[in-house]
């Protein structure tokens, strides 16, 4: 069994999991990137926000997030974050809706926790 704090592990063994069988593997991010006081790196961007954050390509379906996000009646943003060969088509798709909707291009690696901190859904279109 993997466990991702010790706490976790405790429990398990409480559950009557054996010892020798439990194994405390911590998550793959530190939590100090997402730190509630990080800048938002969108501040001229309303709320709520809906983001996407990876390659604009086809089996990343970015236009069914665009096209679900052209039928959302309440006031939000969309924004994209990334880029690739289906950008182009992308922005074109986007275009015509009524809320806004950002498209920033690449971002390094260690801009990505402050976007992520700054939305307020996020969104995994890949088919």
């Amino acid at each position: 069994m993997i466990a991702l704090t010790p706490t976790a592990a405790d429990r398990l063994l409480r559950e009557g999991i054996p010892d020798s069988r439990i194994r405390v593997i911590p998550p793959g991010f530190d939590p100090g990137l997402f730190a509630a006081d990080a800048p938002d790196p969108f501040p001229d961007l309303g709320r709520p926000r809906v983001g996407y954050v990876g390659r604009i390509a086809p089996q990343k379906d970015v236009g069914t997030l665009i096209s679900a996000f052209g039928r959302v009646t309440e006031p939000a943003c969309l924004l994209i974050v990334g880029d690739g060969p289906g950008r182009r088509a992308a922005e074109a798709q986007a275009r015509p809706l009524a809320g806004p909707v950002r498209f920033t291009g690449f971002a390094p690696h260690a801009r990505i926790p402050a976007v992520l901190r700054h939305i307020d859904l996020l969104v995994l279109a890949t088919r």
